[in-house]
């Protein structure tokens, strides 16, 4: 299995790895997000960009900056920015949450290090790996709609 991996991340630059993590894993992952989120102020934040502002907006922040070893909360660009009624209403307004869950959390530092990702990592080459960052990456959800 990891050849395979190793040799598609190699050829083009990434590797899918359909089953690599647990559906427990993945829970506890969104239950922490949802604990995260529900305790946040929603003060303390910043709003992540993406178009041609993302160099200045980041580059003068310093709650951007300050974020590498903390949980940091970054607010969807059009977003209203003001916290839900829920978690879950609070998360469509947010782009990501980062960047160093692995460093401050425990769910997230035990994912990041678990013995799976030290076996990828290893199988992958690579000799002395750093974990600069971690995100924890939200998209808008669609809601369905019934005719």
């Amino acid at each position: 299995m990891w050849d395979d991996v190793a040799d598609s991340f190699h050829r083009n630059g990434c590797a899918v790895i359909r089953g690599f993590s647990s559906r427990d894993q993945c829970e506890e992952m969104i239950a922490r997000i949802l604990k995260l989120v529900g305790e946040w102020d929603g003060k303390s934040s910043s709003v992540f960009k993406t178009d041609h502002c993302q160099l200045t907006a980041q580059g003068q922040d310093d709650y951007f900056f300050e974020s590498a070893d903390k949980v940091h909360f970054f607010w969807e660009d059009k977003s209203d920015k003001m916290l839900g009624g829920s978690s879950e209403e609070t998360m469509n307004k947010i782009n990501k949450i980062g960047h160093g869950l692995h460093i401050s959390d425990s769910v997230f530092r035990d994912y990041s290090f678990s013995d799976r990702i030290k076996s990828l990592v290893k199988a992958l080459g690579w000799k002395r790996p750093v974990l600069p960052q971690s995100m924890y990456i939200l998209k808008v959800r669609c809601l369905a709609l019934q005719i």
